[in-house]
């Protein structure tokens, strides 16, 4: 029992969907909403992509830090430590019924 923290420590996690918000002001969807990635710092691949309802496919170099913010302008990428921003052109699905996928290196 005492080497499962000891596991959970060392083997690096997938990085997940954590969140997926509209923006704070009242702006069109294409303009104004945000996909939040929660990131693990051991885990490492090339690339990150998120797919969503067939829609073009949104492919970034794996960041560094802790968290990936998606915005459809740089404009609202937040600046903060470990936290990293990319820009995406397709606006989000907007239905509970939305599939999402996330993929990095062999996790999905």
């Amino acid at each position: 029992m005492k080497l499962l923290p000891w596991l959970a420590v060392t083997i690096p996690a997938c990085p997940m969907l954590v969140e997926v918000f509209p923006d704070p002001t009242d702006v069109p969807d294409q303009d104004g909403e945000f996909v939040e990635v929660r990131l693990d710092a051991t885990f490492r691949a090339d690339t990150l992509t998120l797919l969503m309802d067939g829609k073009a496919a949104v492919r970034v170099p794996y960041p560094e830090g802790n968290r990936l913010v998606l915005v459809h302008d740089s404009a609202f990428c937040p600046v903060r430590e470990n936290v990293a921003c990319a820009v995406f052109k397709e606006s989000l699905p907007n239905s509970r019924e939305s599939l999402w996928k996330l993929e990095a290196g062999t996790c999905t």
